[in-house]
């Protein structure tokens, strides 16, 4: 179990995310990139997903039951799951207005690192920052998330979108040889959960 207060924190997240990504490799494009370490060791932590689909199936249910009327609507996006590396559910919040958008809250639950991440997303643009009217929802799915998976933490906010050189996964990063202020680097948040976001 991995603790926020600890100075290394940080550092122990960036070392995490190393042993999973070979350095200066792009995936589909360097060969033997499927042959090194952190590849298999990416490919073993994802066998985790068959062991924690209960607790993901329980954790949707309790969810849907705690919100259960004509506001929310809850999406299980579970098909996303075996070529990403986490689990993603949306909460759809529906507003009085009709004619506003409805909110949605996002929450992932990684099966490579004990870790878990909410973020609200409108129009597709992610945002760590929860708004005031969302902050009770977003505590209590927390507080769901981790009655389900009690060894997992939040990767904080301030560290979801911190880059990381020369790793690369699904497109998302470059080596470091690849000089562009183009191409997107890999984050945190695309080492653990996802490339993209939901």
């Amino acid at each position: 179990m991995m603790d926020t207060e600890n100075e290394d924190f940080e550092s122990s997240l960036i070392k995490l995310a190393h042993s999973f990504y070979p350095y200066n490799m792009i995936e589909y494009y360097d060969e033997g990139y499927e042959e090194t370490i952190e590849y298999k060791a990416l490919q073993k932590a994802k066998e985790s997903f068959n062991l924690l689909r209960k607790d993901w199936d329980d954790l949707l249910s309790k969810i849907k039951f705690y919100y259960t009327n004509y506001k929310f609507e809850i999406e299980d996006w579970i098909e996303t799951a075996p070529r990403e590396r986490c689990f993603v559910g949306k909460l759809v919040i529906r507003q009085k207005n009709h004619s506003l958008l409805p909110k949605i809250l996002v929450f992932n639950v990684s099966f490579v690192a004990p870790l878990f991440s909410i973020y609200t997303s409108e129009k597709q643009v992610p945002s760590f920052v929860i708004p005031p009217d969302l902050v009770m929802i977003y505590r209590q799915i927390s507080i769901f998330i981790k009655d389900f998976f009690p060894d997992h933490i939040e990767l904080p906010a301030a560290l979801s979108k911190m880059e990381l050189e020369g790793l690369s996964i699904d497109g998302v990063g470059s080596p470091t040889w690849v000089k562009s202020d183009i191409l997107k680097k890999m984050t945190l948040f695309n080492a653990f959960f996802s490339a993209g976001y939901y």
